[in-house]
């Protein structure tokens, strides 16, 4: 194996990257911090409220950090990360609604579609007034059948700005492995695309929806795309864009809640038995997503 080095950035290009800014931000906040990646690293395991309230200020998050950054508690299972902060993860995200490009999707089709930041926005808008309309709110769980496309994204950042909680899982999973996921989580909504293209197959999926929309939680099915005119399903399904045609673009109301709020469900593989729920909490997927794309991308 060849072990030389391809390429090594130079002194003023890493001097003008995030992380040495960050260096350099928190050493004059802190009079003697760290000069480089190791004191930083050692920094941040040895002083972890220094860090963490250093890291939230730098990022310029949107919310209330609250007074502590990090509380060790009696141990590991008590410790907590911004016990009296509030805030919103979509909120954050949607903070700049500009004409720069969002989100581009392409498709297994060939087709390409593009959303601006703006119209990112409007779109997320839309769906959280549905949503409440609808009478969801903080602590309601929507489950998706979805594929990674735009409305996915949207649906997913709507969730969120309201406070509700997000489970989903791949359409290719059938009408086992989807319920045995999501009706654990009780959803009162579920988000389903009808069917999907994988390479030069178009899959239909109208039993693996039956067989999460038939849990007795579920109100209404949102379907990405038209709702096929010859299935009926187990509970009323509506097209999210006729879902969302009374409501035009407007600011979000966004629901700020703590730190540790549940906002995601994920599941585990199966593997030993049914996949059990794997909850992520507002704060730390807000916090852990920008200090990745901000420092180290």
């Amino acid at each position: 194996m060849n072990s030389n080095i391809l390429w090594t950035p130079s002194p003023q290009r890493i001097g003008q990257g995030a992380l040495a800014r960050f260096c350099r931000d928190t050493a004059a906040l802190h009079g003697a911090g760290p000069r480089d990646y190791a004191a930083l690293h050692d920094w941040s395991v040895r002083q972890p409220e220094s860090f963490w309230s250093a890291l939230w200020d730098f990022l310029g998050l949107i919310g209330d950090k609250g007074d502590t950054a990090f509380d060790p508690g009696t141990g590991l299972r008590d410790a907590r990360f911004f016990p009296g902060a509030r805030l919103n993860y979509a909120e954050n995200l949607l903070r700049e609604a500009d004409e720069r490009k969002a989100i581009i999707a392409h498709r297994d089709d060939g087709t390409t579609r593009c959303v601006t930041r703006r119209e990112l926005a409007d779109n997320v808008s839309r769906i959280t007034a549905a949503l409440r309309a609808h009478g969801i709110g903080p602590g309601d769980r929507i489950a998706g059948i979805v594929t990674n496309d735009l409305e996915s994204i949207q649906f997913y950042l709507a969730s969120a700005a309201i406070g509700a909680i997000w489970a989903s899982c791949s359409p290719d999973f059938g009408p086992a492995g989807a319920s045995d996921r999501l009706n654990q989580v009780a959803p009162r909504l579920l988000v389903a695309t009808p069917s999907y293209r994988y390479g030069d197959k178009h899959i239909d999926i109208a039993d693996t929806i039956d067989a999460v929309a038939s849990a007795p939680s579920v109100e209404k099915i949102i379907t990405f795309g038209p709702v096929p005119a010859d299935r009926s399903f187990a509970k009323p399904a509506i097209s999210l864009e006729a879902w969302i045609a009374p409501f035009a673009p407007s600011g979000i109301e966004y629901h700020r809640a703590p730190f540790d709020t549940p906002m995601v469900i994920l599941f585990s593989s199966g593997t030993t038995g049914k996949p059990k729920c794997i909850i992520h909490r507002a704060g730390g997927l807000l916090i852990q997503h920008v200090k990745e794309h901000a420092l180290h991308c």
